[in-house]
């Protein structure tokens, strides 16, 4: 006898509703995947590695870095929102993924809402440097100098909608200066220029910023974070130099929109475990950066207000949306 449509149904419900937290429970029996969205070698390539070596003895398993580079970041981020939402395949990402590049580009393949975070895995703050030829040699000098020249004073940006550019023109705004961006493919090119002469100041990843400042290379006048770095006592935060203003380049690790909550919960915790590792804090500190402790939730959270700030200040900026 055959059985009734709706017990079949019911049937095919009840066994796939019980595949989660089997999943889970067996979670994870292979290899898993983070793909960054970053040329290897940089520094959130850098850090994923290290957390991947912490991550696999806390999940008893291989977890493996993938470079996939490209279209702002959101090459990699849709690869990875149109993989399986089993815990897998998972993605370090920052602003430019969740929110900048689909403001700032035409045609963008990805959409945020494919993906949903985990945990914030850092926050590194930009430290304004300036080439040695530039005359001045403190923020309030800066300001006075740009207020009395406006326009004249020109920054090299990683490029055109880059985090790094957009907070270089919150800086201006909220120091109420104007200044003229010099846009370079990366920060090497923007450095080779400053070293030659041909471009006053940039706000660069702390991390490198400073040790081009140790190396004699270039000088600090200000760094972005709320509370002076530990390594540079004497240097000023913005704040502290008249703008008031902090900025942070952040890293989180996202999965698939979709990823049961039992594996995202597992993922957390072996993240949490790898970010608290010894090796990862003396990473961490050498780029000056800092180490947020946040739920799942409180990461969302995070992740929706950043999105809302970003969409609010990029159109006032009437940027040139690049193909």
């Amino acid at each position: 006898m055959t059985k009734p449509f709706w017990c079949t149904a019911a049937a095919m419900l009840l066994a796939l509703a019980g595949q989660g937290p089997a999943a889970a429970q067996d979670f994870p029996n292979r290899p898993v995947r983070v793909v960054v969205p970053y040329p290897p070698g940089g520094q959130s390539d850098i850090f994923m590695r290290v957390i991947a070596e912490q991550m696999k003895n806390a999940l008893n398993s291989p977890v493996t870095v993938e470079n996939r580079p490209g279209a702002g970041t959101t090459l990699g981020a849709a690869y990875v929102a149109k993989s399986p939402a089993d815990g897998y395949t998972l993605l370090l990402a920052a602003a430019s993924a969740t929110a900048i590049t689909p403001l700032t580009m035409k045609n963008v393949q990805f959409d945020a809402s494919q993906i949903t975070p985990i945990t914030l895995v850092g926050k590194v703050p930009y430290v304004l440097v300036a080439a040695k030829h530039f005359p001045p040699n403190t923020m309030a000098e800066l300001l006075d100098h740009a207020k009395a020249n406006p326009g004249k004073v020109n920054w090299a940006t990683h490029g055109m909608g880059a985090a790094q550019h957009l907070n270089g023109e919150m800086f201006a705004r909220a120091a109420n200066i104007q200044m003229t961006a010099i846009h370079y493919q990366g920060s090497a090119p923007g450095l080779i220029d400053m070293l030659g002469g041909r471009v006053d100041i940039m706000f660069d990843g702390a991390g490198t910023g400073l040790a081009n400042v140790r190396s004699g290379k270039l000088k600090a006048l200000g760094i972005s974070s709320d509370a002076r770095a530990p390594s540079q006592p004497d240097l000023p935060t913005w704040k502290e130099g008249g703008v008031p203003l902090n900025a942070y380049t952040w890293y989180g690790v996202f999965a698939p929109t979709g990823t049961p909550a039992p594996v995202l919960e597992k993922l957390h915790a072996a993240l949490t475990t790898a970010i608290t590792s010894k090796a990862y804090k003396d990473r961490m500190a050498q780029a000056e950066g800092e180490i947020p402790l946040m739920s799942i939730d409180e990461t969302r959270r995070f992740i929706a207000e950043d999105t809302a700030m970003w969409r609010s200040l990029i159109p006032s900026l009437n940027l040139k949306l690049s193909e």
